[in-house]
């Protein structure tokens, strides 16, 4: 019996390319509602942030994040114009005071962060040019989030 192989020579205009890269993508995703509300590509070492009015100080908070060079979200800072009720704080090596915040430099991983936007209190995401008004989702659960696609 004999066995024939066969060979498939595609012109180079008709190659397919036998690797394919994923992209990762920064996620605001309504777990209320189930469905992603905003997404944009993201790569090494790009940060984000959110900002909001803590409710008890009735100052802004903003708190900084980043994608490492192994696809995952770091917490990189928190900046507060006060400690107090509701501002979590232990002392920290670095911490430093710019255009009236106090800034907390800590880096860790987290795999998502969930909050629940209120209307009481002005609360926005931003990436780049990009600012989403988190106040419109008042009581959904959101949770900003890398995927990978």
């Amino acid at each position: 019996m004999a066995f024939w192989r066969c060979l498939f020579i595609y012109p180079p205009h008709l190659a397919v390319n036998r690797y394919v890269t994923a992209t990762d993508y920064l996620q605001l995703y309504d777990q209320t509602e189930g469905k992603v509300i905003w997404e944009s590509p993201i790569i090494a070492e790009e940060t984000f942030y959110h900002e909001y009015t803590h409710s008890v100080a009735l100052t802004p908070v903003r708190e900084y994040y980043k994608m490492n060079t192994e696809g995952n979200m770091v917490a990189t800072e928190s900046w507060v114009q006060s400690f107090g009720a509701g501002v979590p704080y232990e002392r920290k090596d670095k911490l430093l005071y710019i255009d009236g915040f106090y800034v907390i430099e800590e880096e860790r991983e987290v795999e998502a962060l969930t909050i629940m936007p209120s209307s009481l209190f002005p609360h926005s995401f931003y990436f780049k040019e990009n600012t989403v008004d988190l106040t419109t989702y008042e009581g959904h659960k959101l949770h900003i989030r890398i995927v990978r696609q």
